[in-house]
């Protein structure tokens, strides 16, 4: 049962005849079937962990403990195991080939006769001509070039059986050929004693391929083998050298910034000279592929916060990420659809830091769907256009048909009319960019006119996806997700036909809704409309003249037309003014139907819905942040009226003189505005009554708008804006008095505070001089018995 002795050499091989080599595979087979029933001992252990070495600490270690059970019996067994390696593992083959070369500098024996049976085994393979064991072949041939990788295998070996390939060069040959020389052939071409020998080979190799017109699988093949051995001459890679300020800038924005940090950028980006930098700037933020995925909304939030404080830089980063993302869909390229896919999330969270309009997203979106793609209806409809005109007269010209002006078709139309290089039916990458800025931007429009527009566009990308020839199953989750995050409640369409139909039934909407637009009657402006003209009396042009130097004249009191205004006016406007002053209901009161076209339709379409979205944004403000008429600004020439008025009115008594109660009684008059010589004629009889009344201050502009008139206005406080203005002013009143009594009780209690520290003080002192003099009786007061200046 030992298997036959190993050549070593091709040469020593070349003796042998098909019935030695089927018998030698034969006693190998049975002496497996012996093998398996032993019982089970520590080799048997050791070759059942031999298939989960894959790396090579493991490996080194399983050959070390085969050093402690080495003898005859247990080497021709695991030469048997390495031989019987499955065909599905060989990512194994390496470590297998290292355990060989690891062991082959202790024992002999083993490399050669393992190098042996794989040569026995590639003869038997190449003589049967068959394409069956395609897989073992690619093993047996792998395992020879990766002992010879670790020279154990003598490089002859090698270039035996290339030849014998080449000889034959045809399908499974070229899959052998080809494995071999991308597991050892850059060895071999590297090596100086077998790289002309290589070369040769390689040569020998191109020349079968241009003279024999392979298979595309196999050209590929042979063009990977050939270039992985011989690399093509290419220029080196130059490196672009960064000054060290835009090393540390690309540092900052893609190595440093994080949540904790981005303060501290900002404050860092912001030290910069204010122009030098910007363009470097704005290219570090778009190159968002040389940071991490996750960091794109910090680099976002943080061009945003620049660009508060530099503008240039936000308008430069936005129009280049819409530049980038037009070259994605009219050049794409797959090296780099990562990269892609990166800027288009950038250009959702621009989006949701309010540097890019709603507008502009929709109107990417609708380019990855229509740039390059056509409607099939449409495509039909250029034909059957070609067509005619290549039947008609050689001399009349070709006229494009206006495709917007198209009917969509009431049946389905097959979607692959035509191939679009820029995006293929089987190519998904456009649905990946539109999955992600959905998912970035559409948590933004879900109210107003947004929503309608997401909801259209939802239509329009359903019918896309459902054109496509295969969606792989990555890209159905991937647009499963964004369809249960942007509209949850949304029913998707099961078929291309469904899709259709509901593109059908919404284009037949809008068109009816154009249509009806199309023919509507339009009321002319009235004449106190103040857009397009002004009245100005008599005696407004007096005051604006008097303040103006009289320059430009006395009015009639006439309508006075401004020159902006007059501009603005359609073409004869001069004789439809009588018709405007005609009450409503004659003839000369409605203008002639006039038809719009569908750009003006679809103008005013969009500019009611965006009316419509900013009231329903007043909606959700609070009261507190509506505008507050009584906290309006005066004019400067109000404010000096006032003074000047308040300079000459008689003097104020001193509120020391000032009666309390007629003071109140004063203040209720001016309050509910009564003033003397306030009676108003009443009705029917001619009898007249006081009504209590309020005086305002009205502002209007001059017919030039060069200077403010000021005019006096009563109003009876009947109406509620008085009633609103009185109860402001006495809030104002109470307000005024209420600081007025606590800064008068403030002094009072400052001047009892001074007038007892005083009196403090003044204790404090008297204290102080008792204790100084020396009580009666002592011996400083009794007179001295002695003469002299002291002493005895």
């Amino acid at each position: 049962g030992e298997p036959p002795a190993a050549g070593g050499t091709a040469e020593a091989d070349s003796g042998t005849t098909d019935a030695e080599d089927e018998e030698a595979l034969k006693l190998l087979e049975e002496e497996d079937s012996e093998d398996r029933g032993v019982t089970a001992s520590p080799m048997d252990q050791l070759l059942q962990k031999l298939p989960q070495c894959d790396n090579r600490e493991l490996i080194d270690d399983l050959a070390l403990q085969f050093c402690y059970l080495n003898n005859k019996s247990t080497r021709k067994r695991l030469v048997r195991a390495l031989f019987k390696i499955p065909r599905t593992l060989l990512n194994m083959i390496p470590f297998y080939a290292r355990l060989v070369a690891s062991l082959d500098v202790l024992v002999d024996d083993i490399a050669p006769s393992l190098v042996d049976m794989l040569q026995r085994e590639f003869r038997y393979y190449t003589k049967r001509k068959d394409q069956t064991n395609l897989e073992s072949r690619i093993r047996n041939i792998l395992f020879l070039g990766e002992l010879c990788k670790f020279q154990v295998c003598p490089s002859t070996v090698v270039y035996k059986c290339l030849n014998d390939c080449l000889d034959n060069f045809s399908h499974f040959n070229i899959d052998v050929v080809c494995a071999l020389l991308e597991c050892a052939g850059r060895y071999l071409y590297r090596t100086p004693e077998t790289h002309v020998r290589c070369k040769n080979v390689l040569e020998r190799m191109w020349r079968l391929k241009e003279a024999r017109h392979l298979d595309g699988k196999y050209d590929t093949l042979v063009e990977n083998a050939y270039y992985y051995c011989v690399p093509p001459v290419r220029p080196a890679k130059q490196e672009i050298l960064l000054t060290p300020i835009q090393a540390y800038i690309n540092w900052l924005v893609h190595v440093h910034l994080e949540k904790r940090t981005a303060k501290m950028v900002l404050q860092k980006l912001r030290k910069l000279p204010e122009r030098e930098y910007d363009v470097f700037l704005t290219e570090s933020f778009l190159r968002v592929w040389n940071g991490k995925f996750g960091h794109i909304a910090l680099v976002a939030e943080l061009a945003s916060n620049l660009s508060g404080y530099n503008d240039r830089i936000g308008i430069m980063l936005v129009d280049r990420v819409m530049e980038e993302l037009r070259q994605a869909c009219e050049h794409p390229n797959h090296n780099y659809h990562q990269r892609y896919v990166m800027v288009a999330k950038l250009f959702g969270e621009l989006f949701q830091q309010c540097m890019i309009d709603s507008a502009i997203v929709f109107d990417l979106l609708y380019m990855f769907l229509f740039s390059g793609n056509l409607p099939p209806y449409v495509a039909m409809a250029l034909e059957a256009a070609y067509v005619a005109h290549a039947q008609g007269p050689k001399d009349a010209p070709f006229v494009l048909p206006d495709w917007k002006e198209i009917p969509l078709p009431e049946e389905p139309v097959p979607p692959l009319m035509y191939y679009n290089p820029t995006d293929p039916p089987t190519d998904c990458f456009r649905v990946r960019v539109i999955c992600t800025v959905l998912n970035t931007c559409a948590g933004y429009m879900d109210r107003g006119a947004a929503k309608s527009r997401l909801d259209r566009y939802l239509t329009f990308f359903q019918h896309y996806l459902l054109a496509k020839e295969f969606i792989p199953l990555e890209i159905e989750f991937m647009v499963a997700d964004t369809v249960e995050l942007v509209r949850p409640r949304l029913t998707r369409c099961k078929s291309f036909e469904e899709a259709h139909t509901a593109l059908v039934k919404l284009e037949n909407s809008e068109r009816e809704m154009i249509q009806k637009s199309k023919r509507v009657l339009h009321r002319r402006p009235a004449l106190n409309n103040p857009v397009w003209y002004e009245i100005t009396t008599s005696e407004s042009t007096e005051t604006e003249d008097s303040d103006d130097g009289g320059e430009d004249g006395e009015s009639d009191g006439t309508p006075v037309m401004r020159g902006q205004d007059i501009d603005l006016l359609p073409a004869g406007w001069e004789g439809d003014l009588a018709a405007d002053k005609a009450p409503l209901g004659t003839a000369g009161s409605l203008a002639e139907e006039v038809p719009k076209s569908l750009e003006d339709a679809m103008f005013e379409k969009e500019f009611e819905a965006m009316m419509q979205e900013a009231v329903d944004t007043r909606r959700m403000e609070t009261r507190a942040s509506a505008v507050n008429f009584n906290n309006m600004a005066v004019p400067v020439s109000v404010l000096k009226s006032r003074i000047q008025g308040d300079q000459k009115a008689e003097p104020v008594a001193p509120p020391s003189e000032i009666d309390p109660e007629e003071a109140h009684q004063e203040w209720e008059d001016a309050a509910n505005g009564i003033e003397d010589g306030g009676d108003v004629s009443g009705g029917g009889g001619g009898g007249g009554g006081a009504v209590a009344t309020m005086q305002f201050t009205v502002l209007t502009k001059s017919n030039k708008g060069k200077s403010q008139i000021r005019g006096q206005l009563k109003i009876p406080s009947e109406y509620a804006f008085v009633s609103h203005a009185k109860s402001h002013l006495k809030e104002e009143q109470a307000a005024k008095d209420e600081i007025k009594r606590f800064v008068l009780n403030y002094e009072e209690q400052e001047v009892e505070q001074r007038t007892d520290t005083a009196d403090d003080v003044k204790r404090m002192l008297e204290g102080a001089v008792q204790m100084k003099k020396p009580p009666p009786g002592t011996a400083d007061d009794r007179p001295s018995s002695r003469g002299g200046r002291g002493g005895y």
